[in-house]
């Protein structure tokens, strides 16, 4: 689970994920699988997918960026800043710094009923 880019900044941003990937805690895994390896205690109930969705500009997308632990994991272990070395890419395939693009994340609930 993680933002999902809009279309045209895509690849971009991909590359930008690959290359903070080893920076992230262990415990990332969890989030990213939705804690679905959980034994939770009690039986399921039903959920639907649902999506956070933001409308924003690159300003507004590189300070979410900047503000990942794994950016700063990897800014600490290497002195370079992942965001600055990936910006020209993202800001060719965005276009206009103003313009606004809808990022998205997954919403995951657990429902669950004490029997």
């Amino acid at each position: 689970l993680d933002v999902e880019f809009p279309a045209v900044v895509a690849q971009a941003g991909a590359a930008f994920r690959d290359d903070i990937h080893p920076y992230w805690p262990l415990e990332r895994a969890d989030v990213m699988e939705g804690y679905a390896g959980y034994a939770w205690p009690f039986p399921p109930l039903p959920a639907p997918p649902l999506w956070l969705t933001a409308e924003w500009t690159l300003p507004q997308l590189q300070g979410y960026l900047g503000s990942l632990s794994a950016v700063a994991r990897c800014r600490t272990a290497t002195g370079r800043d992942p965001v600055a070395a990936h910006a020209e890419v993202i800001a060719a395939a965005w276009g206009h710094p103003a313009q606004a693009r809808t990022l998205r994340w997954p919403l995951v609930l657990h429902l669950r009923r004490k029997p």
